[in-house]
């Protein structure tokens, strides 16, 4: 496993679903591990992991991010998140409940090494 600069995980899903209020909805996240030296990698980072939504979320106005580090739970990564859309003017308002289901697609954990990371301005 090359981990010299960079590394993300396959697609996480949702594994439950709650009501926190009216407006946001707390998941848990579930991310499966490739092999042992990745679960061995993982293990040492996961205070260093970071989220990415899946970009079909962002556009359809729902925000995810998550709460809490990232824990192993034998070989999966699980994270805990919150998920609200950004403009209840949105339709998505009314019906993102039910695009968050658990087994849902949605998004991945990144690592990149200090020196490897870029800044807002850079991206821009």
């Amino acid at each position: 496993m090359n981990t010299d600069s960079f590394w993300i995980s396959g697609d996480g899903e949702v594994l439950s679903q709650g009501d926190k209020n009216n407006t946001v909805i707390d998941l848990t996240i579930g991310f499966k591990t490739r092999n042992a030296a990745e679960l061995e990698f993982l293990s040492r980072h996961l205070d260093q992991l970071q989220f990415t939504e899946r970009s079909r979320l962002a556009r359809a106005g729902i925000e995810i991010f998550t709460v809490g580090p990232v824990r192993l739970e034998g070989d999966i990564l699980v994270a805990n998140a919150e998920a609200f859309v950004i403009d209840k003017s949105f339709p998505t308002f009314n019906c993102f409940r039910n695009l968050l289901k658990p087994g849902i697609a949605i998004g991945r954990l990144c690592y990149a090494t200090e020196s490897d990371q870029i800044s807002s301005a850079q991206v821009w």
